[in-house]
């Protein structure tokens, strides 16, 4: 009797634990705070679970990782008791919790659980995309949200960042899709899956995000070498469609009519050039599009924070603050503030100083070194779901622009997308065997 009530609370404890990680991305669709919970659910349950299995961890994940969140405090210590800056020493000593969910989850998991968490995401990806759909036709998606301009958000509702979650979730989705639910890679229903997903990122009206997905794609290029002829085709199908679009209908470009003015309307650039704003050729273009968007001056905010704190930064979360000093107020370019820079790797640097982006750089090209290891010799279909996940990984780190990295919403992804990778990695290093 005891023995069946361990079973029956083993399975119990298993399927909350998976079925918390399947919910976690629609969870961003209803609120963060539906999102924290099932984060510190799945946190909980991994360390029952993983010391249940007396699994073992990666030492070379677990050293380094260990080495970051020990500076992070000793960073954030110094920086609120000596320097007096306003670092979240909560949100210091918490981002343990990512490094944990990654160190455990990704043993726990198989690719057997990774596949479960795709294919229910592919039904609940799907109903975004619709409801984007919807909301562009109607005005108002199935909820009753309104469309905000040209923006069309879904279930995000006034928070216009529909756009920016289907870049950073579709493609392992679309790569499940391709190689386990479509027997042909090549087939149109690839094809038209991937334009679908084009124009639903195209009706949110987020650049950034359009930007990220076509990042996505071209680097799949490289490392999927089954759907390189979609690929190709969806680019040229793309161009021509903007060829036609700038031609004829420039206004059904929505918020990408400014870009498009800048390097194809004539009357608009002559006017610019009177006025000084811009020069004649694409260097001097592409800086006035980062000019009318303010990032560039944000960029140089956290570089002049940079430089006056090199070693150590001025702590985590402390740029909202850091960005209003004069003393930052130094060269021809002005200063900005914002709650970030809108660049990882500037507000690491800017919060964490030269310590800390060496730290996470180390970081970042483990997990390269990782998977070129098992890229190189693999020729399963697995490779691809593994390859998906690292395409995601690398678009984190190629955007130019981009939200906060220590943010809760960025923090849960992008560890999210880490795990879900190396657990696939088990099943790898099998197949190499």
């Amino acid at each position: 009797m005891v023995s069946i009530n361990i079973l029956n609370y083993k399975f119990i404890t298993d399927k909350i634990f998976l079925f918390s990680l399947i919910l976690l991305p629609l969870s961003f669709q209803i609120g963060i705070a539906v999102s924290e919970i099932l984060f510190n659910l799945s946190l909980l349950l991994s360390v029952y679970i993983f010391n249940r299995e007396n699994l073992k961890v990666d030492k070379q994940f677990l050293i380094i990782l260990l080495v970051i969140y020990l500076y992070l405090i000793f960073s954030s210590i110094i920086n609120y008791y000596i320097f007096h800056h306003q670092v979240d020493l909560i949100k210091s000593f918490s981002y343990i919790r990512f490094f944990i969910f990654f160190i455990f989850i990704k043993e726990i998991l198989n690719i057997n659980d990774v596949k479960k968490i795709l294919k229910y995401n592919v039904f609940l990806l799907s109903i975004l995309l619709i409801d984007i759909v919807f909301q562009k036709i109607f005005g108002e998606n199935i909820l009753g949200y309104s469309s905000v301009g040209s923006r069309n958000s879904s279930f995000f509702g006034s928070e216009l960042i529909a756009g920016s979650y289907i870049s950073k979730f579709f493609f392992p989705v679309f790569i499940f899709i391709c190689f386990f639910m479509i027997k042909n890679k090549n087939s149109y229903i690839t094809f038209f899956l991937l334009l679908f997903i084009n124009i639903c990122i195209f009706f949110t009206g987020e650049r950034a995000a359009l930007i990220s997905f076509f990042t996505i794609i071209f680097l799949s290029i490289f490392f999927i070498k089954e759907l390189r002829k979609i690929i190709m085709l969806h680019f040229f199908v793309v161009i021509v469609s903007l060829a036609i679009l700038i031609n004829f209908a420039p206004k059904k470009l929505g918020r990408f009519d400014e870009i498009q003015k800048i390097f194809f309307d004539k009357k608009y650039i002559l006017n610019l050039k009177k006025e000084n704003q811009v020069k004649d050729n694409l260097a001097s273009k592409f800086l006035f599009i980062f000019e009318s968007s303010d990032h560039i001056y944000l960029f140089n905010t956290a570089k002049n924070i940079w430089i006056e704190n090199k070693v150590i930064g001025t702590g985590i979360k402390t740029f909202r603050h850091e960005c209003k000093k004069k003393i930052y107020n130094t060269g021809k370019m002005k200063n900005l503030c914002s709650t970030h820079p809108h660049n990882y790797f500037l507000e690491i640097i800017s919060e964490l100083g030269i310590i800390g982006i060496i730290l996470f750089v180390t970081f970042f090209l483990m997990i390269i070194k990782r998977f070129y290891k098992y890229f190189k010799n693999n020729y399963s279909f697995s490779i691809y779901l593994y390859s998906s996940f690292f395409i995601n990984f690398l678009s984190f780190l190629l955007i130019i622009t981009s939200g906060r990295f220590f943010s809760n919403w960025i923090s849960i992804i992008f560890w999210l997308n880490l795990t879900l990778m190396f657990s696939i990695e088990k099943n790898l290093k099998k197949l190499s065997n």
